[in-house]
């Protein structure tokens, strides 16, 4: 792996973790949050793990090996958002388990990393979807889907991790697509000159 890749692997997982972090802080304007969860109640070696791997599967479609540890990252950095549970505070849990930090986090990412880097932003959409499909798998997922707009938690249970996985995989699938189609016409143009 060339030293780009590793400190892509690197550095984007630390960004979206900061990202899933800040966004939990809007937790703090609603008035009525839930008490504070343990933060590390779940964080076993299992949990992290599945975690990961189930991120990866969600992004082999991109048939890049440094976009799909990414996206295993990505996966596992989404719980980040659990830190501000750390405060002590009555906040609004799991903020970024949620569809506005899902449309959020990859237009950060691309502005960041590259505005061009389709598979980037669609890791970044997936990893959101892929750790609330594993959630559902283990056990009732109750995520915010909605916050910051609504503090509504809304539960998925039984195969309901299907549907989110594959939303998860399409968006990949679809970026890869972009990606395929723009490298054939930028190869095309340049045969051409």
């Amino acid at each position: 792996m060339q030293i780009k890749s590793v400190l892509f692997v690197i550095k984007t997982p630390v960004l979206y973790g900061f990202l899933a972090a800040s966004f939990s802080l809007i937790g703090l304007i609603f008035p009525t949050g839930p008490l504070p969860i343990d933060p590390l109640a779940g964080a076993t070696a299992e949990h992290i793990m599945t975690h990961i791997v189930w991120g990866m599967v969600a992004a082999f479609a991109a048939l890049s090996f440094r976009y799909i540890v990414a996206a295993g990252l990505f996966a596992i950095a989404l719980d980040a958002d659990h830190l501000v549970n750390f405060l002590n505070i009555d906040i609004v849990v799991r903020m970024a388990h949620s569809i506005p930090f899902a449309l959020l986090a990859p237009i950060c990412m691309m502005m960041i990393f590259g505005r061009r880097d389709f598979l980037l932003g669609a890791i970044s959409f997936a990893a959101v979807f892929s750790h609330m499909s594993l959630d559902t798998f283990f056990d009732t997922g109750d995520f915010p889907i909605f916050a910051p707009f609504s503090e509504y938690i809304t539960t998925f249970e039984g195969t309901d991790w299907i549907i989110l996985q594959l939303i998860a995989i399409s968006a990949v699938i679809v970026a890869k697509l972009i990606m395929d189609k723009k490298n054939r016409i930028k190869k095309k143009l340049y045969k051409e000159e």
